[in-house]
């Protein structure tokens, strides 16, 4: 499998095309298969979308402090894969990139799903409407210079008020769906994965492993306590949206604080997730997952 993701991120703008998405699957030798078409890499699955979300929670996945007028996260689909075998044991986040939506990376979801049998994976759409691509959905504003937006000086601080909409939507969305609380896992790609990123910081519980891909570090707190979380750094050399760069000084900053970072660097990859990637991140997974 390949991917020629053309996307926006939290930087640069979109890419063109009918429809700007986060991820892209494309297999070797075969035709694109139709943008919503479902594919079985990994265990069982089953879709629920367009439902009301449930009342908010007191925050409990994430340190973050989020004002009171702050809006509710209001994703308009939620999609669950797996568990191949019942019972679920743990949870995973998957966050999808600025522009896409929960459709678009389900296919990732499904495949890190095959990480454990016992492994469901919660994949949302963004909490809100994108500004720069018609259709999709984001879970923090661009600010792009370039077309006379501000200075992009404050985006720590709106990652984190981003992130605490996030934390408290998924706490909601495990209780009412009777999922794994205690043993959390964060994905995402691109401006998801700064999110999974913040979370490997300051998401209580510790997660039990974070995977990002071609994402970036933005957290404006000072370090504290060693955090311990195995984080997973997936990153193409020739990424133009999110610079290659960003990996390195992601795994500096995540390192000071004192995860325990690991990184695939993959060459001649542009914004984009391919099989060696995914492949990657589910062995990742299963080091770090350990039993129950």
């Amino acid at each position: 499998m390949t991917s020629d993701a053309q996307t926006g991120s939290d930087e640069g703008p979109p890419g063109v095309g009918p429809r700007t998405m986060g991820y892209r699957p494309l297999a070797l030798g075969t035709p694109r298969p139709p943008a919503r078409l479902t594919w079985a890499l990994a265990g069982a699955a089953w879709i629920l979308g367009c439902r009301p979300d449930p009342a908010p929670l007191p925050l409990q996945s994430s340190a973050a402090v989020v004002a009171e007028e702050a809006p509710r996260c209001t994703p308009p689909h939620v999609r669950i894969v797996g568990p191949a075998v019942a019972p679920a044991d743990t949870t995973l986040v998957m966050l999808h990139g600025y522009g896409s939506d929960s459709a678009n990376i389900e296919p990732v979801a499904r495949a890190l799903a095959g990480a454990s049998p016992h492994l469901v994976v919660i994949v949302p759409d963004g909490c809100d409407p994108s500004e720069g691509v018609p259709g999709g959905r984001q879970w923090l504003a661009r600010r792009d210079p370039s077309r006379g937006g501000p200075p992009d000086r404050d985006r720590g601080a709106r990652l984190a008020v981003a992130a605490g909409r996030v934390a408290r939507f998924v706490d909601a969305e495990l209780q009412s769906r009777g999922l794994p609380r205690d043993r959390m896992v964060w994905a995402g790609f691109s401006q998801g994965a700064m999110l999974s990123q913040w979370m490997a910081v300051h998401a209580t519980p510790t997660p039990l492993a974070v995977v990002s891909f071609s994402g970036r570090f933005d957290d404006d707190s000072p370090v504290g306590t060693p955090v311990g979380t195995p984080v997973l750094l997936v990153h193409g050399t020739r990424d133009p949206v999110i610079p290659f760069a960003e990996s390195r000084r992601a795994e500096e900053s995540l390192v000071a604080r004192g995860a325990h970072v690991e990184h695939l660097d993959r060459p001649d990859m542009a914004h984009s997730i391919d099989s060696e990637s995914l492949a990657a991140a589910v062995a990742f997974l299963r080091r770090s997952l350990g039993p129950r």
